[in-house]
């Protein structure tokens, strides 16, 4: 086995002694001291060599530190020497400043006790010379102020007065010519036929014998149909035309319908054959309705309507006021609403939904006392609507008091539809004794001389003595006519009394006539 060398190393500062010793499992053997004694003398003088290196270092680097800390000292006193030249400089600009200022503040002294003095001595030079006024005037103080006062005040007001009236007819003439252009560009971009639907609807028929199969033995088919439908059948007026009369759109489609069904029967028709023919009739007419329903509402734009809601706008497509179809009516109104609402900048889909919607009670106004208006609340209301659709969609009657912008877009569309030309049918001569009672009413008071009912009805101009009623009587008049017609007839819409008083003055200047119209 070979031996295991373990080196030991003893050693204190000097380094007393390095022992090596060879150990072997038999015993141990010793190195001789000659080696050992020169192995220390070689690790001495290399301690010994380090050491002066470490030291030369440490020498070099504290004088490094030293050279740097005088270098920070030079750097650091030069500096507070500047600091101080610069504070002094400051403190001497302060001095002299605040030297300045004070002889500032003595002139300025001087000055206002001058400017009292002048002010007191034109204050009491005005005293004097305002006495001395009044004295040649011969009235007081007190007198003189009121009378200046009055003078000055007559003049404010009279300024305000004009100036107040000039805006106004200027606010005036503007928005009219602005709201003629709006509506003028929204019939103009809005184009469809005329929704008036007549009285009457016409059934062709393919053969004559037909007729006499509908009217059957003893007019018994023919009486049974217009008992269950409610309508007027007419036979004679056209060749191969049956007539079907009725102010109810939705019976007199059902009754159609169902005599174009029976045309397709085989043999005699009977009571029976023509109630069989009635149900069919009214599941038709209830599809017509659904479809005309969805039809509106993709044309107006509107999406996710309720179900409640859209059955009731089917059956507006059977619906007529004054021979307008109520849902052509309401298809123009929400077009209409939302073309000015965005010319206006209100809500565009709030004032076309609202509009679309507005009649929709007249879908149950027949079969309710209630107006056709607060049915639209009520079935609005039930299906959710927000407050601010079912309010515009209400107020259009002003069944309550339009509060926002879209409820009055709605009421101006609705005027819009239904008084365009061949909108709505009215017979000349309702028309011409609604125009006559208009005069003839505003007429009834003394003083008047002539009464105009202009723009349909919708404008009465009263024309009065000026030698009889004054300007101060004027107001009054119209408020009396106002009261009047409200109270005696009845008429669609706002009606606007316009009472006028002409004078004519008559002067000569320069040899020529002049007149003078008040």
């Amino acid at each position: 086995m070979e031996p295991v060398q373990i080196l030991l190393i003893l050693g204190s500062a000097s380094v007393g002694g390095l022992i090596t010793f060879f150990l072997t499992k038999g015993g141990a053997s010793k190195v001789s001291p000659e080696s050992i004694k020169k192995e220390a003398q070689n690790l001495i003088k290399e301690s010994r060599e380090q050491a002066e290196t470490l030291r030369k270092k440490a020498k070099s680097e504290i004088t490094q530190v030293k050279q740097a800390a005088k270098e920070e000292n030079e750097r650091l006193e030069a500096h507070l020497n500047r600091l101080q030249e610069s504070s002094k400089l400051k403190e001497k600009h302060v001095n002299e400043r605040v030297s300045k200022n004070k002889e500032i503040l003595s002139w300025l002294k001087v000055e206002r006790q001058m400017i009292t003095e002048m002010q007191t001595e034109i204050k009491q030079g005005a005293q004097k010379t305002i006495e001395v006024l009044l004295e040649n005037l011969g009235v007081t103080k007190g007198q003189a102020i009121a009378a200046i006062t009055k003078k000055l005040t007559n003049e404010i007001l009279a300024r305000k007065e004009s100036f107040v009236k000039n805006r106004t007819e200027e606010a005036e003439e503007d928005s009219l010519k602005r709201a003629k252009n709006i509506l003028i560009g929204t019939i103009q971009r809005y184009s469809d036929k005329s929704s008036v639907d007549h009285n009457q609807t016409f059934v062709e028929v393919k053969q004559e014998r037909f007729k006499l199969q509908l009217v059957g033995p003893k007019c018994e088919n023919v009486s049974h149909l217009e008992k269950r439908s409610d309508v007027e059948i007419i036979f004679n007026d056209y060749p191969k035309i049956i007539t079907i009369g009725g102010f109810n759109l939705v019976r007199r489609h059902i009754v159609k319908s169902a005599i174009e069904i029976l045309q397709k029967h085989r043999g005699n028709i009977t009571p029976k054959d023509i109630d069989e023919s009635l149900k069919k009739a009214q599941k038709t007419v209830g599809k017509i309705m659904v479809s005309k329903a969805r039809e509106a509402v993709r044309i107006v734009g509107i999406k996710n309507i309720p179900d409640g809601v859209l059955k009731h706008i089917g059956r507006l497509h059977f619906r007529t006021s004054y021979g307008q179809n109520a849902l052509r009516h309401s298809l123009e109104v929400g077009m209409f609403a939302g073309l000015i609402a965005a010319e206006v900048g209100a809500d565009v889909k709030k004032a076309r939904e609202a509009g679309f919607l507005h009649d929709i009670g007249k879908a149950l106004s027949e079969e309710s006392d209630k107006g056709h208006d607060v049915l639209t609340k009520e079935i609005l209301e039930e299906n959710g609507y927000p407050e601010d659709i079912v309010h515009a969609a209400w107020a259009h009657h002003e069944g309550e008091q339009p509060n926002s912008l879209e409820a009055k877009i709605i009421m101006a569309a609705d005027a819009l539809s239904a008084s365009r030309p061949g909108a709505r049918l009215e017979s000349l001569e309702r028309y011409l004794q609604r125009i006559r009672e208009l005069e003839e009413t505003a007429a009834s008071f003394p003083g008047i001389q002539k009464t105009f009912a202009l723009s349909a009805g919708r404008e009465v101009r009263v024309m009065v003595n000026p030698d009889e009623i004054h300007d101060d009587n004027m107001s009054g008049l119209a408020h009396d006519i106002a009261e009047k017609i409200e109270n005696k007839l009845s008429y669609p819409g706002n009606i606007k009394i316009n009472v006028i008083r002409k004078m004519l003055f008559k002067a000569r200047a320069s040899g020529s006539e002049e007149k003078a119209k008040k």
